[in-house]
């Protein structure tokens, strides 16, 4: 999946860098605190602080499956040059994560929409067939509207 794979496996490409049309998001505080909750959250479900699994041998918190700042390993994920194991989250991997969720949050990705429900983001972001795992793992209730979730 794109800011978070661990079983990804699909057509639809997606990318920390995608663009699309500019949307509505919430005041800046709240957004970034709520960015700052969901790739803990995602960093957890893909697996990242299981030493040796691929996001923490890549530095890549959200299993992006894009070009990191080291480029990709064999299978598509981006190779970030640091990404921190404990708070605070720092490093390439995790500027990353940010700037994902971010355009999603804002109506600015090209794959995802924050109209969508979770178990939508969890289906395209973790096209593997184990989205509800994914679900499961991040806590997020799959009925629910990212942008209402981004206003609670």
């Amino acid at each position: 999946t794109e800011p978070g794979a661990g079983t990804a496996g699909g057509s639809v490409p997606q990318s920390f860098a995608d663009s699309g049309s500019a949307g509505t998001s919430p005041d800046s505080v709240n957004l970034d605190s709520k960015i700052e909750d969901i790739i803990y959250r995602v960093a957890v479900a893909e697996g990242f602080f299981v030493a040796g699994s691929r996001p923490a041998r890549n530095n890549n918190p959200g299993d992006l499956e894009e070009a990191g700042d080291l480029g990709v390993d064999s299978g598509g994920y981006g190779v970030f040059s640091s990404a921190s194991q404990s708070s605070p989250y720092v490093g390439t991997g995790w500027d990353a994560a940010r700037n994902q969720w971010r355009l999603i949050f804002t109506g600015a990705s090209k794959y995802y929409s924050p109209d969508w429900t979770w178990a939508q983001i969890a289906q395209s972001y973790d096209r593997g067939g184990d989205w509800q795992n994914w679900l499961n793992n991040v806590g997020l209730d799959g009925t629910q509207v990212v942008n209402d979730w981004l206003n609670s």
